[in-house]
């Protein structure tokens, strides 16, 4: 062996004696053999079911983001849901204001060609549709004391009545209502409904059926 050859392995030798890390092209030889991938943020790993074949299974980042998505969707069925009750609150009000409002001495004010807005009550089973009177208030809603009003159906057959009411002005708040004991007042024991729950309608609407219903002390 030369004296250079010599010289080197001596070095060699005092480095890896001292601790010191010898590279190779800047990486240290375990990791020059064995680098760890770089994994993505959400990751899916292989598992096989007991039905057979393979099905992906999130991560715990992936799941954590399932969770997110899931309870953000809880929420907006949770608001859509109070919405719709405070929609459904406000049209019972609205009934018995208006009620009380048709059976004013001056019954309604009367339009002829210029509007109406039209629907059709669907009364329970065993439950005649005879006698249902039509409101419609203007809106905003005011208490009703703009209205028009249809004091007979246009038909009735069976649990069916047809309801039309002329009207002059742009939207109304619509209500049927069946004063079932005949007190003259919206009381319990009476059948009402209110179109689209108490969102108003045009002047040319027709709200298709409305399914009425047995007022309760808590309607009154």
């Amino acid at each position: 062996m030369n004296k250079v050859m010599m010289a080197g392995a001596a070095a060699l030798c005092v480095a890896a004696g001292a601790g010191a890390a010898v590279t190779l092209g800047g990486m240290r030889p375990a990791e020059a053999q064995v680098q760890a991938p770089v994994q993505p943020a959400v990751q899916f790993a292989e598992a096989a079911p007991s039905g057979g074949g393979k099905k992906k299974e999130c991560n715990s980042i992936c799941q954590t983001l399932e969770k997110v998505h899931r309870m953000g969707e809880l929420e907006r069925q949770a608001a859509a849901a109070d919405a719709q009750g405070a929609r459904q609150a406000l049209g019972q009000s609205m009934v018995s204001q208006a009620v009380a409002a048709a059976s004013l001495p001056e019954p309604g004010r009367k339009a002829d060609g210029l509007g109406a807005v039209s629907g059709k009550a669907i009364m329970p089973d065993g439950v005649s549709s005879k006698g249902v009177v039509a409101i419609a208030c203007a809106a905003p809603f005011d208490g009703c004391r703009t209205k028009y009003m249809a004091a007979e159906p246009k038909f009735a057959i069976g649990k069916v009545a047809s309801l039309v009411v002329p009207v002059v002005g742009d939207r109304f708040h619509f209500i049927a209502w069946k004063d079932e004991n005949g007190d003259g007042v919206f009381s319990a024991g009476d059948y009402f409904a209110v179109a689209e729950d108490g969102d108003s309608v045009s002047s040319i609407a027709d709200v298709g059926s409305m399914h009425m219903r047995m007022a309760e002390p808590s309607d009154l």
